[in-house]
């Protein structure tokens, strides 16, 4: 790189004999108490005064230091700048092998879950709850990990996902209670939903319009195999070590992993800064010798004074900075989001089971808490914060609007309807747990190779929009071929023939449309555009679980108790603990069939909420935009910012 042009820089402005100098120095503190003059190591430090409208560009056109874009931005900018083919080969090798780890985790961790919450708390029925919290959480802390990523950049907040990461499970496989292990899940959740956002963030980084769809699914590749030995690693595991002992490894294994892929990229970001630094240091250097020349006298006596200033207000300084890290993470919008979504989905999961009612008291001030809490949600983002968590402006273009309606429905459609699928599997249709955890995971494992064909479609095509409207319809028939296929005396392959159009959609769908927001959004918002998609996305997985699981809850004990209506200790046990059950009772025995029996008919309810959420995808893909998938890294840029040519 080689430094082109610095612009519109107010240099005469800075002072230039010592009474002059004691004087500008407090004036030049901004309202952040960032120093305009020199630092402590007497280098020129440029601020909005100076820059004004101007920027300071490179020759690939990178601006340096241009106010209107995060410093985390600047910094991938610099490395993509850099990065060389071999660069790019351990990048995306150093991705799949993260990517491994993550989906034998998160394959495995189904397993885990119901197991722990059916055998170990005898709460079998919060399942429902923990992954409903789940959906909240991977939903709500999308935004906060891309902003986090635009502010100090994407390696730092690899590292503090994968401690949170690991936090997570250390608390999670230790847990006394379902409700420590909830909260270890929670905490779990906020570093792998951080680390699959960075895995997309990323690759939206370096990667073109046109490649993109194809090297979003690329790291899940070798996860494919993951859907094969996750069944025999859960069942040996479950068998032998416990689920402590398979939640726990991954405290370990992840972090491993995740080690080649910051250090290659803390080594290219080292390799862009050393030289960035080299070049703006000169250009920094010939502009001192020119506007103030080489008194060191006097540039003694102002370091000394800049000196005594940051000292004096370093205190007020980091109140500052902690107080505009709130503002741009939108701390207050992220709370009332948080709450009244919590809220809201939770209740609607538990409400009219376990003893309560609709009618109940705490069951309707939960919901209008929870109402109130999201209409102050959007009272605020849209009217007060400075740094809304939903970035309105944003979500003027056609495409964007289709694309995060495809997000409301089409997860929220399938969540609705595998919510208790491995339980039903298990319980209901006499499944071994190697068989359930396989047949429950095929969809994923479809859906990687699926996507794989539609990335090599688009490569060709450059368009988008019959893939989606395709996947939509294969959406829809799944749905239809699971109403006739999932009843308890159906065989396996009824029982898999509808994950497979499932897999197809989910394979035509979710990453096409992530790709398709990311073809109108300018590369300065493609992480939060990218967050806020995905928020949008794993909030409305968040609906369907609670819609399933209320479901699930309501119905299934009524029909249970119903069909053992002879033996109501029993019929609890059931709801309690179904896997202890089904090993006491073989599936010819009456109890059994009992159980199948409602098990069967509850599903049937589910899956007709989830078929009349899943049509909806249909009718919405016919309303999306075409955008061609080009070869440049963003279609549009934002008004004022000047394109990034690649190297």
């Amino acid at each position: 790189m080689s430094f082109d042009t610095i612009s519109q820089v107010d240099y005469q402005s800075l002072p230039l004999n010592e009474d002059e100098d004691s004087e500008r120095t407090a004036e030049t503190m901004n309202s952040d108490g960032d120093e305009r003059v020199f630092d402590n190591d007497n280098v020129l430090r440029l601020g909005d005064e100076n820059l004004k409208d101007g920027v300071i560009v490179m020759s690939d056109g990178i601006e340096l230091n241009d106010s209107q874009i995060e410093p985390g931005i600047l910094k991938i900018r610099r490395i993509r700048s850099n990065l060389t083919f071999i660069d790019y080969c351990l990048i995306y090798s150093s991705l799949s092998l993260l990517a491994w780890s993550l989906s034998l985790d998160q394959y495995t961790a189904s397993t885990y879950l119901t197991h722990a919450t059916s055998t170990s708390f005898k709460a079998h029925s919060l399942l429902a709850v923990v992954n409903t919290i789940k959906a909240v959480g991977q939903a709500i802390s999308q935004p906060a990990i891309a902003r986090l990523s635009d502010l100090w950049g994407r390696v730092e907040t690899y590292g503090i996902c994968v401690c949170l990461y690991s936090i997570g499970y250390l608390i999670a496989s230790l847990s006394p209670s379902i409700y420590v292990y909830a909260l270890g899940i929670a905490i779990n959740i906020l570093g792998i939903t951080g680390l699959y956002l960075l895995q997309e963030i990323l690759i939206g980084d370096i990667s073109s319009l046109r490649n993109r769809l194809f090297w979003s699914i690329f790291p899940s590749i070798p996860g494919g195999i993951n859907i094969w030995i996750s069944g025999n690693l859960a069942t040996k595991v479950l068998e032998t070590l416990g689920w402590r002992f398979g939640t726990g490894i991954f405290v370990l294994i992840t972090p491993i992993l995740s080690v080649p892929l910051i250090f290659i990229l803390l080594r290219a970001q080292n390799r862009s800064n050393s030289e960035f630094s080299s070049k703006l240091g000169k250009e920094r250097a010939n502009i001192k010798d020119q506007q103030l020349g080489t008194d060191k006298k006097k540039s003694k006596r102002r370091r000394k004074i800049v000196y005594y200033c940051n000292q004096k207000l370093l205190f007020l300084k980091k109140l500052r900075g902690l107080r505009k890290f709130l503002i741009q993470i939108d701390f207050i919008g992220l709370l009332l989001l948080s709450f009244g979504a919590g809220c809201i989905l939770v209740n609607l999961t538990i409400a009219n089971a376990y003893g309560s009612s609709w009618t109940d008291v705490h069951t309707i001030l939960l919901f209008i808490f929870g109402g109130l809490s999201l209409i102050g949600f959007f009272a605020w983002d849209i009217y007060y914060a400075k740094k809304p968590l939903l970035p309105f402006r944003l979500l003027k273009n056609k495409t964007l609007i289709i694309g995060m309606l495809l997000a409301i429905t089409h997860p929220a459609a399938g969540h609705v309807a595998s919510e208790y699928f491995y339980t039903f599997l298990v319980v209901g249709s006499g499944q071994s747990v190697l068989s359930a955890t396989r047949i429950s995971g095929l969809a994923t494992f479809i859906s990687i190779y699926t996507c794989l064909l539609s990335g090599a479609i688009v490569n060709r095509t450059k368009r988008l929009k019959w893939i989606i409207v395709f996947g939509g319809v294969m959406d829809a028939l799944g749905f239809g071929l699971m109403m006739r296929y999932r009843h308890a005396e159906n065989s396996k392959f009824e029982l898999v023939l509808p994950q497979i159009f499932r897999g197809i959609s989910e394979g035509l769908v979710g990453f096409p449309v992530q790709a398709a927001i990311q073809a109108v959004s300018p590369h300065q918002n493609l992480a939060t555009i990218t967050a806020i998609y995905l928020m949008v996305f794993y909030l409305s997985g968040g609906i369907g679980a609670a819609i399933g699981g209320s479901i699930w809850v309501n119905k299934l004990p009524e029909k249970i108790h119903e069909y053992l209506a002879s033996n109501s200790s029993l019929a609890d046990a059931a709801c309690k603990d179904p896997f202890s059950f089904a090993e006491q009772y073989p599936m010819s025995t009456f109890e059994r069939q009992a159980v199948a029996r409602a098990q069967t008919e509850t599903q049937r309810t589910i899956l007709i909420a989830a078929t009349s959420i899943g049509v909806l995808s249909v009718f919405i893909s016919l309303l999306l935009d075409d955008p061609e998938m080009t070869d440049s890294p963003n279609e549009v840029l934002e008004e004022g910012i000047k394109p990034i040519s690649p190297k």
